[in-house]
């Protein structure tokens, strides 16, 4: 799955989102769409197993428990590589009401890396209910933010969330997927297809690559 792959299959999902499941949509009408997350966040660890079938798993929307922690926490994605997880991915449509509180939600996600950082961790799997053994943090386990449209906030604060997130020196990112698009990606009153030709991919593939970088992979996942 190349990068405009798998936003082009994001897109394509919104548009089935307004849906209803059934058929009949000139008799069913939906007035508010079918919730898109947990879609979005297969999308995204398919695209991520699809760039590395090396990966060991990966755990979406896993309850997660550390040492001797009772509280579970849920990342959106968990990719676990030689029975480490490596990399944590908290996955935003868009920032929305974290369009003020950006930072403090990446501070907090970075303070969990190092926390959990070389701790034992113990989970469910979601589909047998088996407990896996032998599963830690890796010591330098990371917590990124991905966004995958910038178009409910303004580029000067969005500017600003950003060089604060640098000034942080953390090895967790945050990542906007369809920077500067001319559409968001759910955008009303156009085509799919204008919503795609309005993604810069060149900017979207970098990204991408950012974002493996992160895995310690070395894919080509370019736009062609």
């Amino acid at each position: 799955m190349k990068s405009h792959e798998f936003i082009t299959a994001i897109i394509n999902e919104y548009q089935l989102a307004r849906l209803s499941r059934f058929g009949n949509a000139d008799k069913i009408r939906r007035g508010r769409s079918h919730t898109i997350s947990s879609t979005i966040e297969d999308l995204f660890a398919q695209f991520l197993l699809a760039n590395n079938p090396e990966i060991d798993f990966i755990y979406v929307d896993q309850p997660m428990k550390y040492g001797r922690s009772r509280r579970p926490f849920y990342p959106d994605v968990s990719v676990v590589k030689d029975n480490e997880i490596v990399a944590m991915f908290d996955l935003k449509t868009d920032l929305g009401w974290m369009r003020r509180k950006l930072v403090k939600v990446f501070k907090n996600h970075d303070k969990k890396a190092k926390l959990v950082a070389g701790k034992k961790c113990t989970l469910k799997d979601g589909q047998t209910k088996a407990t896996p053994l032998g599963i830690t943090f890796a010591e330098n386990v990371t917590y990124s933010i991905v966004v995958l449209s910038d178009h409910n906030i303004t580029r000067t604060s969005l500017a600003a969330h950003m060089d604060n997130i640098i000034k942080l020196g953390s090895a967790s990112r945050v990542y906007i997927l369809a920077a500067g698009a001319k559409y968001h990606l759910n955008e009303y009153g156009v085509t799919p297809q204008e919503i795609v030709d309005g993604v810069d991919m060149d900017g979207l593939a970098l990204v991408c690559e950012e974002i493996l970088k992160e895995l310690r992979l070395d894919y080509d996942i370019g736009k062609s």
